[in-house]
């Protein structure tokens, strides 16, 4: 019989709940016994999705992406505490609350992880594997940006582009992380206009890869449900300071409920879901930007509760089963004339 379904993997924009995905992706991956990315034809990912994906893409095993959550998240993200921005010459920041005068962390230890060998290197987007999109917002031009494997004709240029500065891009989050300059342009989160990748995946697969509504089915593993809303206490007249971080992370969640909600409006049972919300006391261990040993612990024992829940549900089998034929690259390493 001739599987005629075309299958999107979407993940979630959230830092270092990212884990949470990762984990999910690393216990699917060990049923199928290969790389996950063989099981779809497009992988699109939105911030620390955006660097999952890219990773899925080049058929880094999930494992890995797991090992380096673990050993070096505390020092992507460590720049929150006052004595390391000094030792890094910071000095400003000793008379400024934490995230009002910089970025509260410096992009440093993230690239040193990207950049080693055995996991973006110095390779570029058309030694990936599999199709894959990654959103960023160009905020030279003001204009939302994918970053696209050369996976249709007219995409000629992305291919060239470095996966290190890709990541970098569509992972500054605003207040977080510094804006990434390259290619003479600067560039903010992805998360900002597409943390509901998902969205992103249906139109690329409808516009640029032909694909009919009827056989494209989606599988959007998120960062974990935390909901940033109002107590009946709180100051309506709020400024910088009463907004915070707060403000980005409300942006993301809104942001991704509304575009789900439309893919699976659209797609009806062939967009599927794996995610959790977090309980009351559990919210105080997880953020967007801690990596501590309580967070690692929570993200990692949700994610294990969301696999077993998605293995009665019989998404595992429903995705897994599925063989993406071999992609045409038009451009690149792995261009194809036929």
């Amino acid at each position: 019989m001739v599987d005629l379904q075309f299958q999107v993997l979407a993940l979630s924009g959230g830092g270092c709940r990212g884990l949470y995905t990762a984990k999910v992706l690393e216990l699917l991956e060990e049923k199928t016994g290969g790389p996950l990315a063989q099981h779809f034809d497009l992988i699109c990912g939105t911030s620390i999705g955006g660097i999952i994906a890219m990773a899925l893409a080049l058929e880094i095993r999930a494992s890995k992406i797991v090992e380096v959550f673990v050993k070096e998240g505390e020092e992507i993200f460590g720049g929150h505490t006052k004595q390391r921005r000094l030792r890094e010459g910071r000095w400003w920041d000793k008379y400024w609350p934490v995230g009002m005068s910089r970025a509260i962390h410096s992009t440093k230890h993230l690239r040193k992880v990207l950049e080693k060998e055995e996991f973006f290197g110095n390779r570029v987007l058309g030694e990936c594997r599999h199709p894959v999109i990654v959103p960023t917002v160009n905020f030279t031009t003001a204009i939302p940006q994918l970053f696209k494997t050369p996976h249709h004709p007219s995409f000629e240029r992305d291919h060239a582009l470095a996966l290190v500065d890709i990541a970098l891009a569509t992972s500054a989050a605003p207040v977080y992380f510094p804006q990434h300059r390259f290619n003479n342009k600067v560039y903010v989160d992805g998360g900002l206009i597409a943390n509901g990748r998902a969205l992103c995946g249906v139109h690329e697969a409808e516009h640029f890869l032909n694909q009919p509504i009827v056989g494209i089915h989606v599988l959007a593993i998120g960062t974990l449900q935390i909901d940033s809303t109002a107590s009946a206490g709180d100051r309506l007249d709020r400024g910088i300071r009463a907004w915070g971080k707060n403000l980005f992370a409300l942006t993301i969640a809104a942001q991704e409920r509304a575009m789900n909600q439309i893919v699976a409006h659209r797609l009806g049972e062939r967009f599927m879901s794996i995610n959790d919300t977090l309980t009351q006391d559990q919210v105080r261990d997880v953020g967007l930007d801690l990596a501590d040993v309580q967070a690692k612990q929570t993200l990692l024992g949700r994610a294990d509760h969301s696999y077993q829940n998605a293995l009665k549900a019989g998404i595992a089998a429903r995705f897994l089963d599925h063989v993406a034929p071999a992609p045409r690259f038009f451009h690149g390493p792995h261009a194809r004339k036929t």
